[in-house]
């Protein structure tokens, strides 16, 4: 498989860091936690019977080791904090190697960037990109696929979105890549 690519637009907010919370809080709506957490017990469990059974490939260890961290995460009570619940998802993902699969794997904003830590762009790159520091949405939405061709694995960034008359924020525009 390949990394696979997201992007999402938030409302008006005065960081990066806020608009991606609000993004998040959306992402994780998707998300029926009890149903998520019975789902990998009962394939973990599966796992394990079926290692029991014929363990050709020496998986049993691993099996009966993810059944466990499963079985913990199971035992404990849902948290109702946002951040907490985020956190969840990604131990639950943890042994998967491919992270969670969206934006809930970001964990952090940085001018620096880096897996799983949104970028946002500087006004120069954006002018660059597409001749404006003050890109619209409609202008985003053309930008995102240019985008996704320079973004790595993992990697994503941010910019804030104008009105037409370009004088007042809108949002901000995230894209970015899963790891797989």
């Amino acid at each position: 498989m390949g990394a696979r690519l997201w992007h999402h637009v938030s409302g008006p907010h005065d960081s990066p860091f806020d608009a991606l919370h609000e993004i998040q809080t959306q992402a994780l709506k998707e998300y029926d936690l009890p149903a998520l957490i019975q789902e990998n017990l009962d394939s973990a469990r599966t796992a394990v019977a079926a290692a029991e059974v014929d363990d050709q490939y020496g998986l049993l260890d691993y099996y009966q080791g993810e059944l466990a961290r499963i079985e913990e995460i199971a035992a404990a009570e849902i948290p109702a904090d946002v951040e907490a619940q985020i956190e969840l998802i990604r131990r639950i993902n943890k042994s998967s190697g491919e992270g969670i699969g969206n934006v809930l794997d970001v964990t952090d904003v940085s001018y620096t960037g880096g897996m799983h830590v949104v970028r946002p762009y500087r006004d120069e790159e954006l002018v660059d990109l597409i001749g404006s520091s003050r890109p619209t949405l409609s202008q985003s939405e053309q930008m995102i696929g240019l985008i996704n061709e320079l973004l790595g694995r993992g990697d994503s960034v941010c910019f804030q979105l104008y009105s037409d008359g370009r004088s007042q924020a809108i949002g901000w525009c995230f894209v970015g890549n899963t790891i797989d």
